[in-house]
């Protein structure tokens, strides 16, 4: 699958789940909003959701700013970014309502 010029490769799972693996090789810097996006409507249900940053930290500034609609801890990595190795997870979104893990960032 192809996303607006980033590589992604969609995994076979049970009906009714998706698990998507990104790898972003960038010498611009770029920051995505969501990591994913879904309709705000009764019956959609997001579970176990993590972001992993992996990077060098002489690079561009990039990252992603939240894991679902706005809610979850981002990443992010590049020169003088402040980030480093982080996983941040994101427990359940479902309507708007969301419960997140602490932010990875603020334990070091």
């Amino acid at each position: 699958m192809r996303l607006g010029g980033v590589a992604g490769r969609a995994r076979a799972t049970p009906p009714g789940r998706a698990q998507v693996r990104v790898r972003l090789v960038l010498r611009h810097s770029v920051f995505l909003e969501d990591a994913v996006e879904v309709p705000d409507t009764p019956g959609v249900l997001v579970e176990n959701v993590c972001i992993v940053e992996i990077a060098r930290g002489d690079g561009p500034l990039v990252g992603i700013n939240h894991i679902v609609n706005g809610r979850g801890f981002g990443v992010k990595t590049g020169k003088d970014s402040g980030g480093g190795y982080a996983v941040q997870r994101l427990v359940r979104y479902c309507n708007g309502e969301s419960e997140v893990r602490p932010d990875e960032y603020k334990k070091k």
